[in-house]
């Protein structure tokens, strides 16, 4: 029980942080510079110009949150010396950033495909 509170806090937390930096990018104009989208559109050859900023950008913001969240939760129930905790959560953190981007991105290619069929009829 104290583990989903600890996930819990932390998650909101980082959350809000995010969603105040994704506000204020948005505010700027400046969400087209996102790392994140140079990612995915290179990754998986997507175009820029098909991609909903605001609507990928909350998505980002919420996979970002529960990414940091989790692992940060997964490393403290872990009763191993700091060095260990360090490694695996590295490690954690790598392996959910992969998953969960590639989920994404297999998504929006999906999407994209989907488009252009539409447009090729």
């Amino acid at each position: 029980m104290e583990d989903l509170f600890v996930f819990m806090c932390s998650f909101i937390i980082i959350f809000i942080v995010y969603l105040i930096i994704y506000i204020v990018k948005r505010k700027k104009k400046t969400l087209k510079e996102m790392k994140e989208f140079d990612i995915l559109a290179s990754r998986f050859q997507l175009s820029r110009k098909n991609m909903n900023e605001n609507k990928l950008g909350l998505i980002i913001v919420l996979i970002n949150s529960l990414i940091i969240a989790s692992v940060g939760t997964i490393c403290t129930m872990i009763d191993t010396s700091l060095a260990w905790q360090l490694l695996i959560g590295f490690a954690l953190l790598m392996a959910l950033i992969i998953i969960c981007y590639s989920i994404i991105g297999f998504i929006l290619k999906k999407k994209e495909g989907k488009r252009n069929e539409h447009k090729r009829n």
